[in-house]
């Protein structure tokens, strides 16, 4: 643990945002989200703009802290990955994709507006109605023209993981609701949009889209008991945690980690978490231990041999 007066030393509670989309629904509250009327989107659950809730950090944003107490959140891997912006580098989503999502696509960092990271990103699939489905990409030249009947999909049951690549055409499609774990930035180029009349950005799209690119389905890999690694890149890991009683949560003084409870609930530390709850455990964390019944996601920024030996493993392709 650091010491001085840029210690944190405790996890931090975080209280989402949400966000209105006209292809929204209500799911959300099933995770113990209290949802503004109307159709909800997404739930912000981190990123630079996210806000502690209690604790002697109560009210700022990890963007703040990641400015004032950098080393002691973000930890070493954690400062390279937030680079010039100083910012919080990862972002972390609960998606109601109550209809069908733009078609879209992200910039690499090297592709970005000035001032922006890009976005790869990877999709936990936490329901799905029968035959749901994602766009994974498209087939052939991108003819704007032709979009529609060239896009490649592929139906999505709970509990899968897909890594959608920077430069990748995707969607997500109606009744899939999801985990979604990305570098934090805002930047997206619209292809399409089912016929809404919404701003669509066909050069901008067009500029960083890779046609070749597909989101891919990546298998886990089994950690140890109770810990599977479910995908990992240059930009972020992602981990499933399976508790029943005590675990050892070992100090991470590298890396930041962002806890997302997704069923039953544990005790880090002194701090309870529930259903539905994100925490980050910042990097200058004591080792403790978890305590309770649960699953929880926890991503962090990992370290080169962790997100080389996944890929040459054949997940993510």
């Amino acid at each position: 643990m650091s010491d001085g007066r840029n210690a944190i030393g405790v996890p931090l509670v975080l209280s989402p945002s949400f966000d209105a989309k006209t292809w929204g629904g209500r799911r959300l509250e099933q995770y113990g989200k209290t949802l503004p009327p109307g159709p909800i989107g997404e739930a912000l659950e981190s990123g630079p703009d996210a806000r502690v809730a209690g604790g002697p950090f109560d009210g700022l944003t990890l963007g703040e802290l990641s400015r004032n107490h950098s080393a002691a959140l973000l930890g070493q891997r954690g400062l390279v990955a937030s680079g010039a912006l100083q910012d919080f580098p990862l972002l972390i989503k609960l998606i109601d994709a109550h209809e069908d999502l733009s078609v879209q696509v992200h910039p690499d960092d090297a592709s970005a507006p000035a001032g922006k990271r890009g976005k790869t990103e990877a999709w936990y699939i936490l329901d799905a109605e029968p035959d749901a489905r994602i766009v994974t990409g498209v087939e052939g030249a991108i003819d704007i023209d032709r979009i529609a009947e060239r896009l490649t999909e592929t139906v999505v049951q709970p509990g899968e993981v897909y890594f959608v690549p920077a430069g990748t055409v995707h969607a997500i499609g109606a009744g899939v609701l999801l985990y979604e774990i990305q570098q934090a930035s805002d930047v997206t180029w619209r292809l399409y949009d089912w016929g809404r009349p919404r701003e669509i950005h066909v050069e901008q799209a067009l500029a960083v889209a890779r046609e070749e690119s597909r989101v891919s389905r990546v298998e886990p890999r089994t950690l140890d008991s109770g810990r599977d690694l479910l995908v990992a890149c240059e930009y972020f890991a992602l981990e499933r945690w399976k508790v029943s009683g005590v675990m050892p949560l070992r100090a991470m003084p590298e890396s930041f980690r962002v806890v997302t409870v997704l069923d039953g609930g544990v005790t880090v530390g002194d701090t309870h978490l529930m259903r539905g709850v994100t925490a980050v455990l910042p990097a200058d964390l004591d080792a403790t231990q978890l305590d309770g019944s649960g699953v929880l996601l926890i991503g962090y920024i990992p370290d080169g041999d962790v997100s080389k030996a996944f890929i040459q493993t054949g997940a993510p392709d």
